[in-house]
C-alpha cells in the first residue's frame, strides 16, 4: 500500500487560496487546479485500497480547498471582465 500525499495536497491547496484572494488568481487557479486532482487520484487510490486511508481527512481538506480556489479564481476574473466591459462601454457613450 502507497503512502497518500495528504500534507502535499493540503499545502498546495492552502497556497492556492492565499494565491486566489491575495490578487495573484492564475497562480493560484493552477494551484488549485493540481491540488484538486491530485486529491481526487488519491481518494480514488483510498476507494481502491491502493492508497493508505490515514491521510483521508488531510487529502480531502486540500482537494477542497484546491476547489474553493479554483471558484475564487472563476469569479475574480468574471468580476475583471465585468469591469473591464463596463468601463469600455462607458467610454464608447462618452461618460469614462
Amino acid at each position: 500500500m502507497q503512502q497518500g500525499r495528504g500534507t502535499l495536497i493540503l499545502v498546495l491547496g492552502i497556497v492556492a487560496v492565499i494565491f486566489s484572494l491575495g490578487g495573484c488568481c492564475p497562480v493560484g487557479f493552477v494551484l488549485g487546479i493540481v491540488a484538486w486532482s491530485m486529491g481526487n487520484k488519491d481518494l480514488r487510490g483510498i476507494e481502491e485500497g491502493t492508497i493508505d486511508s490515514t491521510d483521508r481527512g488531510l487529502i480531502n481538506a486540500g482537494k477542497i480547498m484546491g476547489m474553493v480556489s479554483v471558484f475564487v479564481g472563476i469569479a475574480v476574473f468574471v468580476i475583471f471582465l465585468a469591469f473591464g466591459v463596463f468601463g469600455i462601454l462607458m467610454s464608447l457613450i462618452g461618460l469614462g
